[in-house]
């Protein structure tokens, strides 16, 4: 007997990894956490479930084969967990540093408005104010 509502499907079936997070202590050795899905692709959409994490340490020593995301095969160039940790951090403190100059910037302009604020307020008073 067939189970309730059973039909044959077309589609595609995949695996990938949906959050990369790289927890990096003080005084303690970085972990990576990736969580992974399933995604299945049917003609009238698709069907994504979380299947896991993969944790592991993070080991600068660490060698391994650089693979191309838009094709997932080998490059032929090797990497080591080391330059990964290099390129994330020079990625993030450029950004970091972005938010810092736009930071910066907003609050010289509300320094300003603020001081104009007060220069006008204090002009429109003396202009009020009675001679002696």
């Amino acid at each position: 007997m067939p189970d309730y509502k059973q039909t044959i499907i077309a589609g595609e079936q995949w695996n990938r990894f949906s959050r990369i997070v790289i927890d990096n202590p003080r005084n303690i050795a970085p972990t990576v956490l990736c969580v992974e899905q399933e995604v299945i692709a049917l003609e009238n959409g698709e069907v994504v479930r979380d299947i896991g994490n993969l944790n592991f340490p993070f080991d600068p020593a660490t060698q391994f084969d650089i693979i191309d995301p838009a094709t997932n095969v080998p490059t032929g160039q090797k990497a080591y967990g080391g330059q990964v940790y290099a390129l994330v951090y020079s990625y993030v403190m450029a950004e970091a540093a972005k938010r810092d100059l736009a930071n910066a910037q907003a609050e010289a302009d509300a320094i300003a408005a603020t001081t104009a604020i007060a220069a006008a307020e204090a002009a429109a008073a003396a202009q009020l104010t009675p001679p002696p």
